[in-house]
């Protein structure tokens, strides 16, 4: 072999050496370890950011809860209530999701706050509820912060049916109370469900919200609730004897 091309060929192995060690180096010490957040399908995906070692790719296709028709309402001695819903859009995959009412004033300058969990169910929604006294600085308003959401498939097909029924409003002793009975029409026993009430005057305007927990409610059941409101002659001399608006949640 001539020697000018047995030089040319040394030099290609050496070449070849030298990239593969500046490969190795640049794979160890340089390139980024494939995460399930790069906005790369690698390190095992199946899809980006998602299958493999990442979260299963239907759950991060999964629409994000959402709070909707957050509602305040006062009295006149200070006492104030927020309703909000909590929607899942998700048919098969219900959400554990934490949330923060937030009371706000005039300048929407937050004056008080309060952490909830709650779960809710696939396609459906969950009612969040939170009471707040005055201290001083007047509520103008409140908004809903949603912020961890854990989704957990929805695969058991025995749940409780709760509905309520000989609902009705009634005053007394400058209080209004909202009566009726809760009945599980559902083949599995409910356990602390919420009943929430918005009672309205008698031209159907919205003038305060109280809940109530029913704490056990077997298969079949049927048990009677009394949801208070605020002690107030103002909202005992306005409200309308017609039904109130009522929302059930069902853990």
């Amino acid at each position: 072999m001539p020697r000018g091309l047995k030089k040319f060929l040394y030099g290609l192995l050496y070449l070849a050496a030298a990239g593969l060690l500046v490969f190795w180096w640049y794979r160890a010490a340089v390139a980024p370890v494939p995460s399930c957040f790069d906005g790369v399908r690698n390190g095992g995906e199946t899809g980006i950011d998602c299958g493999g070692p990442c979260e299963p790719c239907e759950v991060k296709n999964l629409l994000p809860l959402r709070a909707e028709r957050v509602r305040t309402f006062r009295t006149d001695g200070g006492d104030v209530a927020a309703v909000a819903a909590l929607v899942n859009p998700n048919e098969a995959y219900e959400g554990d999701v934490s949330y923060t009412v937030s009371f706000r004033d005039e300048e929407n300058k937050e004056i008080g706050s309060v952490a909830r969990t709650a779960t809710v169910p696939p396609g459906g929604v969950w009612y969040a509820y939170e009471a707040y006294r005055e201290r001083g600085r007047s509520v103008a308003g409140a908004d809903v912060q949603l912020t961890e959401t854990t989704w957990r498939k929805r695969t058991d097909a025995l749940r409780p049916a709760v509905s309520v029924r000989d609902v009705r409003v009634e005053t007394a002793d400058g209080r209004v109370v909202v009566r009726g009975a809760a009945v599980n029409g559902g083949l599995a026993r409910a356990e602390n469900v919420d009943v929430i009430a918005v009672v309205s005057d008698r031209n159907g305007f919205p003038l305060f919200a109280s809940k109530t927990l029913v704490e056990a409610l077997p298969s079949g059941g049927e048990r009677e609730f009394s949801i208070l409101f605020p002690v107030n002659e103002t909202l005992v001399d306005r409200v309308s004897a017609d039904a109130p608006e009522l929302y059930v949640n069902v853990p």
